[in-house]
């Protein structure tokens, strides 16, 4: 073989080396877990719970985006003491969340998301009814650090 021959073999290998294992990587968005929820009320002694998440931005609301954690707490003393019944997050365009159907009860969402580099956190109260499909909206506000 011919020295000529022989590195454009070598050049040829590392070419293709580098055109194999220096592909950049296509970052693929987590899909939130699938919620334990119950998705028919048999007994027609549950409530439906639905909510969507929103920011506030330049005093108009903007549907949150992709990854935006949301919660669901039994009580105020859970949503203090950061025990959530349910942790999921919006995905895609898609700001909304099915809880499904739970006991009639007064429960608790926080929402939140790093945006622009600002923090934005919501909170809310709703009540769940017996019979009843409830769509509440959570709405998150620029956390102001003092």
């Amino acid at each position: 073989m011919s020295k000529q021959f022989f590195y454009s073999l070598v050049v040829l290998v590392i070419i293709s080396f580098t055109t194999i294992y220096c592909k950049k990587k296509d970052v693929v968005e987590p899909i939130p877990p699938t919620l334990n929820i119950i998705s028919e009320d048999t007994t027609g002694t549950l409530g439906k719970l639905t909510v969507y998440a929103y920011y506030a931005y330049n005093h108009t609301l903007v549907s949150a985006p992709s990854q935006t954690d949301v919660q669901l707490f039994a009580s105020s003393e859970d949503l203090d003491r950061g025990i959530a019944m349910f942790k999921t997050w919006t995905y895609g365009t898609n700001n909304s969340i099915n809880f499904g159907y739970l006991n009639p009860g007064t429960y608790y969402i926080l929402a939140f998301n790093k945006i622009n580099s600002y923090d934005y956190e919501g909170v809310i109260a709703v009540q769940v009814n017996q019979g009843l499909d409830r769509v509440h909206d959570v709405v998150m506000e620029k956390v102001i650090y003092e």
